[in-house]
């Protein structure tokens, strides 16, 4: 079951990364009035970037989820082969472009840049650094090379136990609700007590501390998937509000979506709300929103994870190479019109690929499974360990 209008929301969230890192890099102060205007108005819409990834970890529970709802079975590992071979591949590839720019342009230019932007490739070059990205440690000085990778880390990581969280969210969906909650507020007080600061949200310098990032997030995942679960419920509730509520429910998702992030477990809580319901809104009214079946937004939908993936080190190659010659406005608008081009040839040369790999080695493996079950009617193997669906 696809729901394209969802594939389409993964676009703009990809989009808006983008954006907010174009953003980031122009200095503030004297002469930059504008960067504030964004900022406290409605158009921090466009430059909502820690949102946006709360929404990508929604809709990864939910669209991950989707096919083991209504008791079909899990194999663990056919899951495991699948969606490491979609996520990982493209990963590397990207980590590897972004050495390869790295050291074709360095850290010399782009003087005119924020010091936001300057924080990004303010390490030395080596191959260590380059296999500990590979590796996804996620440490501070192992994403530096292409910081927006520490997300894809979360995934990989909630990838590899994600079986284990639909057993739980679907037989204990309470109580694996309350768990995730719990240790998104745990981590507030468990970094501190580790020697990190509080707010950290995207890397820590230990690998103690990483662990506690990928777990601060497990709650939107958990959600995404008790969300694919009670489907028919909850689109069947909001199909049955008038027109009037419809716009009062996506009103307050994008308010509540747009509220000052903080980094702290209270403003991702209340951002997190307004994920869930940016999501829940878009599959229940999204087939009759226009702009998210039209064919540019599918097709970045389609082009999202290579877009996410390749943004950030295009974009510091670009700084380094014409910001100081061109002007910071003149190098975006040279960015712009590259990146989506090659989002298009990262997607047909690595994720495509990646995407079939992935089918062909779980469909070996699935075909190996039939003849396990059919072997086991007759009393002489045990039937593969599935993970249901269903609780």
């Amino acid at each position: 079951m696809r729901i394209h209008q969802i594939d389409a929301l993964r676009g703009l969230m990809a989009a808006v990364v983008v954006i907010q890192h174009i953003y980031l890099s122009f200095p503030t102060g004297s002469g930059a009035e504008w960067v504030n205007i964004i900022k406290y108005s409605p158009l921090r819409i466009f430059i909502a970037g820690h949102a946006a990834v709360l929404v990508f970890f929604v809709m990864s529970g939910f669209v991950v989820a989707l096919p083991f709802t209504g008791g079909r079975s899990l194999v663990f590992k056919d899951f495991i082969v699948k969606r490491l071979a979609r996520l990982y591949p493209p990963f590397a590839v990207a980590v590897l472009l972004a050495a390869l720019l790295f050291w074709l342009t360095g850290n010399r230019g782009g003087t005119t840049a924020s010091a936001w932007l300057h924080e990004n490739w303010n390490v030395d070059l080596s191959l260590p650094l380059v296999l500990l990205h590979l590796i996804g440690t996620g440490r501070a000085d192992d994403i530096s090379l292409n910081s927006p990778i520490w997300s894809l880390i979360v995934e990989i990581r909630v990838a590899l136990i994600f079986p284990v969280l639909i057993l739980l969210a679907t037989r204990w969906r309470v109580g694996s609700l309350i768990g995730g909650g719990l240790l998104l507020l745990g981590s507030s007080f468990l970094m501190p007590a580790i020697g990190e600061g509080q707010q950290i949200y995207v890397s820590s310098t230990t690998m103690l501390g990483n662990v506690i990032v990928t777990a601060r997030y497990l709650i939107f995942f958990i959600i995404g998937i008790v969300m694919a679960e009670t489907l028919a419920i909850w689109r069947g509730r909001l199909a049955e509000l008038s027109g009037a509520r419809r716009h009062v429910v996506v009103g307050l998702s994008v308010i509540l979506l747009l509220a000052p992030s903080t980094h702290s477990y209270l403003s991702d809580w209340v951002i997190g709300v307004g994920a869930v319901g940016i999501v829940a809104t878009t599959v229940a009214y999204g087939d009759r929103w226009r702009l998210l079946l039209s064919a540019p937004a599918q097709w970045l939908g389609r082009v999202s994870y290579s877009l996410y993936l390749i943004h950030m080190p295009l974009w510091l190659a670009a700084i380094h190479l014409g910001a100081d010659r061109i002007g910071l406005p003149m190098t975006a608008l040279l960015f712009l019109a590259i990146v989506f081009p090659a989002a298009e040839m990262m997607y047909r040369l690595v994720e495509q690929p990646s995407i079939a790999l992935g089918r062909y080695l779980s469909g070996k493996r699935g075909a190996h499974a039939a003849m396990g079950a059919e072997l086991a009617t007759s009393g002489k193997i045990k039937e593969p360990l599935a993970l249901s669906g269903k609780g």
